[in-house]
């Protein structure tokens, strides 16, 4: 049974979750000319996407489909949410909470072992400039502008498994379409850059849309996450996991420290 690094609140059967890594310093990022310019800037809108992706809630709606031979269901699981994440940086060490109230929840097939999925929607963080280092950065030749990325061996991993206590690094390859229009980041794809055999995981992918939104007295609006799709397989089970996130809203949380007097 795998387990989840972060804190969720919520079903716990068989999960992986990303952003639960700590890091060191930032390290100098494989790149040159006009790739440097566009990590810079990709760093930039990852920085700003962090604080502002921790000011909003939203609702989650989350479907977990269970797969047999040649893509039939098996089980399903239809789930909705209020999701909100906070994410920390303190002393060299990045940590994400997410926190799930559930409102609804409909199981189709029994009782399954569903694949539960963490944090995939801020993927957009392979960017920040704390991970940058850990991966080699090009950009793919196409008519729409992408950079693919690959995660460098021995360097640290912003995602993780947890397996019955034990942290698995997940080392992911993949590319960023840039939205041609806004510059941010429209679309991650990744996937596992070799199979996980020694725990049985033999292939892990996500696609993960990001799409502008409104804010009343907001201009330019915010870039958010949309949809994440999620792919996994063992020798023995396939899942697929649907996260879509809408209704968004913006609040904001004050914080008072008050010293009393001797």
């Amino acid at each position: 049974m795998w387990d989840t690094a972060s804190k969720t609140r919520g079903t716990r059967r068989l999960g992986c979750c990303l952003l639960a890594a700590a890091f060191l310093r930032p390290v100098p990022v494989r790149a040159a000319g006009s790739t440097g310019e566009l990590l810079e800037r990709l760093g930039r809108e990852a920085q700003v996407f962090w604080e502002r992706v921790s000011g909003v809630t939203c609702t989650e709606s989350l479907v977990q489909t269970k797969l047999g031979l040649k893509g039939k269901v098996l089980a399903e699981r239809k789930s909705e949410y209020d999701y909100l994440v906070l994410m920390q940086l303190a002393g060299g060490q990045f940590s994400l909470e997410e926190s799930r109230i559930e409102r609804a929840v409909k199981t189709r097939g029994g009782e399954a072992s569903f694949l539960v999925t963490n944090g995939f929607a801020v993927l957009m963080l392979i960017f920040h400039p704390h991970y940058q280092g850990s991966y080699e950065f090009r950009e793919a030749p196409g008519a729409r502008r992408s950079i693919e990325f690959t995660h460098l061996p021995g360097h640290r991993s912003p995602s993780a498994l947890v397996l019955k206590g034990r942290e698995y690094p997940l080392e992911w390859r993949g590319a960023a379409e840039i939205d041609p229009e806004s510059g941010n980041i429209a679309r991650i794809r990744a996937e596992l850059k070799s199979p996980m055999e020694e725990i049985g995981l033999l292939r892990l992918e996500a696609v993960i849309d990001y799409a502008r939104v409104a804010f009343s007295g907001l201009d330019s609006g915010y870039w958010l996450p949309r949809t994440a799709v999620i792919d996994a397989a063992t020798k023995r089970q396939t899942w697929r996991n649907v996260h879509r996130f809408d209704n968004y809203r913006r609040f904001s949380v004050e914080t008072e420290i008050r010293t009393a007097s001797r």
